[in-house]
């Protein structure tokens, strides 16, 4: 019995496009992976309990069904460590890191002004040739940034405009 040619071009493509859905489904490239506020401030007091210093970064993973918390801090001596938490926000592991061109302080400074626009958790800082982006996650759990120039001055809030906390219209 032999099946008609379209219905067994409909099944090999359906074979091999299945793995493909579930790639694209895992959010396995996405850093933040459904990171949540209360999270961030859990991941972040465990991580500096290990590592004093100031976070440059904080990453909620998912791999093979296992969440686990990446979170950058830099030293006053401008050593960058990762500390690598469980599920339950216990470490499992402090890795040395690049500093990417950040120091204790210039971390501080973006952190600081950002913070004055947008308050939350600081879950990324990141230099750049025009300076510095920095990224906050709200207790609303939205994650917002904030661009500033090398001086540490805002150049734009990306939410500020769509932002409906308040009954000022956006124009």
């Amino acid at each position: 019995m032999s099946l008609p040619r379209r219905t067994v071009a409909t099944v090999a493509a359906s074979v091999l496009l299945v793995p493909v859905a579930f790639v694209g489904l895992s959010g396995a490239d996405d850093d933040r992976d459904g990171l949540t506020y209360k999270q961030a401030q859990k991941a972040q007091k465990a991580a500096k309990k290990r590592v004093s210093g100031r976070v440059v970064e904080i990453d909620r993973e998912k791999d093979d069904g296992r969440v686990t918390y990446d979170v950058r801090i830099i030293t006053k001596k401008n050593r960058v460590r990762e500390v690598e938490l469980n599920s339950r926000f216990r470490v499992r592991d402090v890795d040395r890191e690049d500093r990417d061109g950040l120091t204790y302080a210039r971390v501080g400074k973006a952190s600081s002004a950002a913070r004055k626009v947008v308050r939350g958790i600081v879950t990324d800082v990141e230099r750049d040739d025009d300076g510095y982006e920095v990224e906050i996650l709200t207790s609303k759990g939205k994650e917002r940034t904030v661009e500033l120039d090398r001086k540490f001055r805002v150049v734009t809030d990306d939410d500020r405009d769509d932002d409906d906390e308040d009954d000022r219209d956006d124009d």
